[in-house]
C-alpha cells in the first residue's frame, strides 16, 4: 500500500491569534474571503491624572475619548488575519471543525 506523509514546517513569524469572529463574502472569482477579527472597546485618546505633591498619581481627572454618536456603543474590530479559499478547502475545514466540535461536546 502506498502512503503519503506530510511534514509541518513553521515560519519564523508563526504567531497564533485569538479570534472572536469572522466577516467576509464570496469574491468575483467564486472564492470565499474570510477576515478574522478580535473585538475591544476603543481606548481613549488621552487621560489626565492629578499628581500628589510627591509626584504620585492620585486620580483620573479627564478622559479624552474618541467621539461617538449619542446612544451608540463603539466597538473596535481589529482584523487579525484573513484567508481566501475555494469551496473544496472550505468543505474540508467545515468537516474538520465539525469533528472538533463533536469531540468538545462529548467532554
Amino acid at each position: 500500500m502506498q502512503k503519503i506523509k506530510f511534514n509541518y514546517v513553521f515560519d519564523k513569524t508563526y504567531n497564533p491569534h485569538f479570534i472572536i469572529g469572522v466577516h467576509g463574502s464570496i469574491n468575483p472569482n467564486n472564492l470565499i474571503v474570510m477576515n478574522f477579527f478580535n473585538e475591544r472597546i476603543p481606548l481613549p485618546n488621552s487621560t489626565t491624572y492629578e499628581l500628589s505633591e510627591s509626584g504620585e498619581i492620585k486620580k483620573e481627572t479627564a478622559v479624552n475619548s474618541p467621539v461617538s454618536e449619542e446612544n451608540t456603543i463603539d466597538i473596535i474590530r481589529f482584523i487579525e488575519t484573513g484567508i481566501t479559499l475555494d469551496i473544496n478547502s472550505a468543505k474540508q475545514i467545515r468537516d474538520w471543525l465539525s469533528d472538533q466540535i463533536e469531540i468538545l461536546d462529548k467532554q
